[in-house]
C-alpha cells in the first residue's frame, strides 16, 4: 500500500543545553577566584550589613554577637518591622501572662507570628539577609529585645 498524501516538513528545535546528551561536550566558563573575606570590624555601635558577608563561625558571647545582629538590621524600614513585631509580640505574651497558657493560647500563637513574621518579612523583603535566629536562636531573641529598648529608650534611631 502506498501512501498518496504527502506529510509536511516539520522543523525540528535545536536541543536546548539542558536536552544535551551526556557524551556531547558541555563548554563552561572558569570558575571565579574566591573573594578574600572582610576583615572583622572592631566593636563598634553599628556596621554596615556587607561587613558581616556572613557570620563568624561560632560568637563566644553575646557582647560579640549585638554587633554583627546590629549589622544585620542596618536598613531603618528593617529595624521597624522588628521593634513592631517585638512590642505586639510583647503585648500578646502579657495577654498570655494574664490569662495563663490555656486561656491565652490564642495570644502565644500571634505572639510567634507577630514577633517572628514582621522580623523575617524584614530581612527576607527589606535587608535581604538570612535571619540569625537560624543560627543563634536564643542570642537572637535576646538582641530583638535589647534593640526594642534601645528604640523604645531613644538610644538607637527608629
Amino acid at each position: 500500500m502506498t501512501q498518496d498524501t504527502k506529510t509536511p516538513d516539520l522543523e525540528i528545535p535545536a536541543p536546548a543545553q539542558s536536552d544535551m546528551l551526556e557524551s556531547e561536550p558541555v563548554v563552561t566558563k572558569p570558575a571565579a577566584a574566591p573573594k578574600p573575606a572582610a576583615p572583622r570590624p572592631a566593636a563598634a555601635d553599628s556596621h554596615a550589613a556587607s561587613d558581616y558577608a556572613s557570620p563568624p563561625p561560632r560568637f563566644k558571647t553575646f557582647d560579640e554577637f549585638y554587633p554583627y545582629y546590629i549589622s544585620e538590621h542596618s536598613i531603618p524600614n528593617a529595624r521597624r518591622l522588628h521593634v513592631i513585631g517585638t512590642g505586639l509580640a510583647s503585648l500578646c505574651l502579657t495577654q498570655v501572662a494574664m490569662w495563663g497558657v490555656v486561656g491565652g493560647f490564642w495570644f502565644l500563637v500571634w505572639a510567634a507570628i507577630f514577633g517572628y513574621g514582621l522580623a523575617w518579612a524584614a530581612h527576607y523583603f527589606v535587608e535581604k539577609n538570612k535571619p540569625a535566629t537560624f543560627t543563634y536562636p536564643a542570642w537572637s531573641l535576646l538582641a530583638d529585645f535589647k534593640m526594642f529598648w534601645e528604640v523604645v529608650t531613644r538610644k538607637r534611631a527608629w
